[in-house]
């Protein structure tokens, strides 16, 4: 199971989410923001011009993680 952290716009990877692609939907599903994480990705910040309720996921193969997020 992965493991985030989120202080402020700062994700901190825990565990679990090495080869997962970190994505960001806002209201209409759109896109907003993704990333890849890495063996080497200990924390990721998130582009300050987001603002307000996002849907966080994190697809890992086949398996996708759901999630909310504010910012």
């Amino acid at each position: 199971m992965p493991t985030v952290v989120q202080d402020g716009y700062t994700l901190y990877i825990i565990s679990g989410c090495t080869g997962a692609t970190l994505i960001l939907r806002d209201e209409f599903e759109t896109e907003v923001y993704s990333t890849q994480i890495t063996d080497e990705t200990d924390e990721i910040t998130l582009p300050s011009t987001l603002s307000g309720t996002y849907e966080i996921r994190l697809v890992r193969g086949s398996q996708t993680f759901v999630g909310e997020i504010e910012l």
